[in-house]
């Protein structure tokens, strides 16, 4: 099966930059695949994305997409959020929308990102 990930956005994300907007990225991977979006400059804290698709093979249904939420930074980049899915749960059939919470390194929740999925 071939799935396709559109990113849409991330909302109510915690901010790490106190003096300027923070640069958002997302990183999604699966099966030793690593697809990243472009750098949202000062997209803050609710950054949106257009036409950001990614196709992956799913071989196995119990493995995990894991995606990524990164703050881009000169020197540093820091994370702002992480989360994991079952491809299992990614690809049902028909396009299908999903929210799901991220959480930073302390396992508090740092925002939500928002992508639609569906079978190619």
């Amino acid at each position: 099966m071939t799935c396709e990930v559109k990113i849409l956005e991330m909302q109510s994300l915690k901010d790490n930059d106190y003096w300027t907007k923070q640069d958002p990225f997302i990183v999604v991977e699966y099966g030793g695949n690593k697809h990243t979006t472009p750098v949202k400059n000062e997209g803050g804290k609710n950054p949106k994305w257009s036409n950001q698709k990614f196709t992956y093979k799913i071989s196995s249904l119990s493995e995990d997409v894991i995606i990524t939420a990164t703050d881009s930074d000169p020197f540093n980049n820091d994370l702002i959020g992480k989360t994991s899915i079952k491809a299992s749960k990614l690809c049902p059939t028909g396009t299908k929308t999903h929210g799901i919470d991220i959480k930073d390194k302390a396992g508090k929740k740092s925002g939500t990102v928002y992508f639609t999925t569906k079978r190619v």
